[in-house]
């Protein structure tokens, strides 16, 4: 059977359900009850069901020129949220959860080979070996809740990853699957809840689009280090998720977008001794709330799993 069918149909039946059981309210959908203060993280990193059960999804401008996408699909049945990065269904990040943290899970190697993939697991052969690198708290705090993975063996939290398969074959191919894969640690890593700020969005649903004025929750992820001190890192992303503060304009109610900013940074005091300096040399924008045309476009294609 052919996979993408396969696909479509198990996230045309998902989008049913959301569209039944979420399109009447179409917001901010609650995954946990939270302390005072503390806010879901899991809930603001995704674009709301209701508006995936509507087919839209967030890119780079309101054109057909767009080169950034960011389709969103959440699974609670398997504790799964999708981000898939193009049209044609790959490449993607997939994040996993349990009732304490997100965990980055799957990411691409390359953007054309969608049977090869990065996978954070512990390698202690667990039945929760995949739910090791911390990403953020469920339940976390902007501007203080932060963490550290270590590059520990055996440990359950760590930064181990595989790069499946280690040699791909030259025609991409469900033979990849099966072949060897290179085991490997991230150094120690810092994942923190940065201040909330404020991001501008646009919404399509209205022409011409809408502006929208949400809040932006920054997640930094700082890589590459040699041991528990920004100093000693290479890398820094910032991963930015924006959720209404007031209502959309559009409709009347409050929605979350998810992710829809990137940033890349490199410390170029490296290895001199002196305090790190980020410098930033790449970002990615989705600020565009869009109808999907078709309207399962974005849908997963990852045929490893």
């Amino acid at each position: 059977m052919n996979r993408k069918v396969t696909q479509y149909s198990l996230v045309a039946l998902v989008a049913t359900f959301f569209w039944f059981a979420s399109s009447a309210v179409a917001q901010v959908q609650s995954t946990i009850t939270c302390p005072a203060g503390q806010w879901d993280v899991l809930s603001v990193s995704m674009l709301d069901p209701g508006l995936v059960g509507q087919h839209y999804h967030m890119q780079n401008s309101a054109g057909g020129s767009a080169t950034a996408y960011k389709f969103t699909t959440w699974i609670p049945s398997e504790n799964k949220l999708y981000y898939v990065k193009n049209p044609q269904g790959y490449p993607w990040d997939i994040n996993l959860y349990d009732s304490n943290y997100i965990y980055q899970w799957i990411t691409e190697v390359t953007w054309t080979d969608p049977y090869q993939y990065k996978k954070f697991n512990n390698g202690t052969g667990s039945s929760t070996a995949d739910f090791s690198f911390r990403w953020a708290p469920r339940c976390g705090t902007p501007g203080s809740s932060s963490m550290w993975n270590p590059p520990t063996a055996g440990a359950q939290y760590n930064s181990r990853f595989e790069i499946h398969p280690q040699n791909p074959t030259q025609q991409p191919s469900m033979s990849e699957c099966s072949l060897p894969y290179k085991e490997s640690y991230l150094g120690y890593t810092l994942l923190e809840l940065k201040s909330v700020a404020s991001i501008t969005l646009h919404d399509t649903r209205t022409n011409p689009p809408t502006t929208i004025n949400a809040q932006d929750l920054p997640l930094q992820y700082t890589w590459g280090c040699g041991s528990e001190d920004v100093n000693s890192c290479t890398d820094r992303e910032v991963f930015d998720y924006a959720v209404d503060q007031n209502p959309n304009p559009v409709d009347g109610l409050k929605h979350s977008y998810g992710w829809v900013k990137w940033r890349h940074y490199k410390n170029t005091n490296f290895g001199t001794g002196n305090p790190a300096n980020w410098s930033q040399d790449n970002e990615g924008l989705e600020d565009y709330l869009v109808a999907n045309s078709p309207v399962n476009e974005g849908t997963v294609d990852f045929p490893c799993f």
